[in-house]
């Protein structure tokens, strides 16, 4: 069994690299016994793993790290699920501490592997970080719809890249319940985030969307281009739901405004309405 004593052991237990440099790893056999000590060794060998994990990574921990990443990838088995209670109850106590944000990125990451639904609040709380939001958005995406409800939470009080992030991960989860809040920030004064809206709205299908991104589509430049994307997939996602008149309204407007340097755009637009 292992405990505080031994943990190191079982971490320097993993192959060095190779004359190339490169991680040949333990056999199947032997990950899967480092794994099953670590985790039988309980909350405190599950702690000390992740105290080995470093602020800066200049390869000094790297076994550490990669036996981290493998026992979240390890948990995930249908069968362990108590283990996997167990290495994300740890991760998310690790988070709540004042471990530096560089290792805090590092867990949050295997979050992404192993977290659940359980573990979406404490990931909801570094969407307000600005160096840690991409890591939670990403974990909290992993999670699936579940995580919806922490970006709405989030989406008020955010800003720039941040509420971006936000706008498009409700997209990315298809969130309607956010349609309304999305739209409020049409007309934000940062592009990114216009340009979120813009995403955010086609990639939900929002019928409501559809003079929201008209207007985006008649601004310049990469803006301008981008919003006519969006565009297209929104009229496309409402011609397959049956909601033909809206997905005309928006292939017109593009097939009589785009000039010659969007012809490709204006083809499309044409050609879907026949």
């Amino acid at each position: 069994m292992a405990d505080n004593t031994n943990v190191e052991q079982l971490v320097a237990s993993i192959p060095d690299l190779d004359k190339h440099g490169k991680i040949d790893g333990p056999k199947p056999s032997d990950a899967r016994k480092t794994f099953e000590d670590l985790l039988a060794g309980g909350r405190g060998a599950i702690d000390r793993l992740l105290g080995m994990i470093r602020e800066i990574d200049n390869g000094e921990d790297w076994k550490a790290r990669y036996v981290l990443h493998g026992l979240a990838h390890y948990v995930c088995q249908s069968s362990k699920t108590e283990q996997r209670a167990l290495l994300v109850g740890v991760i998310v106590a690790k988070l709540k501490s004042d471990a530096p944000k560089a290792v805090k990125a590092t867990l949050i990451r295997e979050l992404q592997i192993a977290g659940s639904a359980k573990t979406v609040a404490a990931l909801g709380t570094f969407l307000a970080d600005d160096e840690l939001y991409t890591w939670a958005a990403n974990a909290l995406l992993a999670i699936g719809k579940d995580a919806a409800a922490e970006f709405r939470k989030a989406l008020p009080t955010s800003t720039g890249r941040v509420k971006a992030t936000v706008i498009q991960n409700l997209g990315l989860l298809g969130d309607s319940q956010s349609t309304a809040a999305i739209s409020q920030a049409a007309n934000d004064g940062d592009p990114d985030v216009r340009l979120a809206v813009c995403g955010a709205l086609a990639n939900i299908g929002d019928e409501g969307g559809v003079d929201i991104l008209i207007k985006a589509s008649n601004a310049q430049g990469w803006e301008r281009m981008q919003a006519a994307k969006a565009c297209l997939v929104l009229a496309e996602k409402l011609a397959a739901a049956g909601k033909k008149s809206a997905a005309g309204k928006i292939y017109r407007h593009l097939a009589e405004t785009r000039k010659d340097d969007e012809k490709y755009i204006r083809d499309l637009a044409a050609a879907a309405i026949g």
